[in-house]
């Protein structure tokens, strides 16, 4: 008699939480319900149109992004102006010797 008590016990305990499960979902597709009747028609369509982008984005490969022009300007004319010094360099340490290890130290500097 007791076994059987403590199984019905034990039921009306799995009972009572899928009672307390099933009252929490229809509650929260009453919530989702009520928020989705209160859009209009084109804020349902605009949501639609996110969710899809959405999940096409993320079956997107990755977009290489670029520096702007302007950097790439600016890094090649830093390019030409370390190389016009590093030929005035040698032009200047052709008219006066320089000591090796001074020439590869401001060649160092230079790039």
């Amino acid at each position: 008699m007791q076994m059987r008590l403590a199984r019905l016990k034990d039921r009306s305990r799995c009972l009572e939480q899928l009672i307390l499960q099933e009252g929490q979902r229809a509650e929260a597709e009453e919530l989702e319900g009520s928020v989705l009747r209160s859009c209009t028609v084109t804020q349902l369509r605009d949501m639609s149109r996110t969710l899809q982008d959405l999940v096409m984005s993320e079956n997107r490969m990755q977009i290489p992004i670029f520096p702007p022009p302007s950097i790439l300007r600016s890094e090649t004319q830093l390019s030409e102006n370390a190389l016009s010094s590093v030929k005035y360099f040698i032009f200047l340490s052709k008219a006066s010797p320089v000591p090796p290890d001074l020439f590869s130290h401001i060649c160092l500097l230079l790039l």
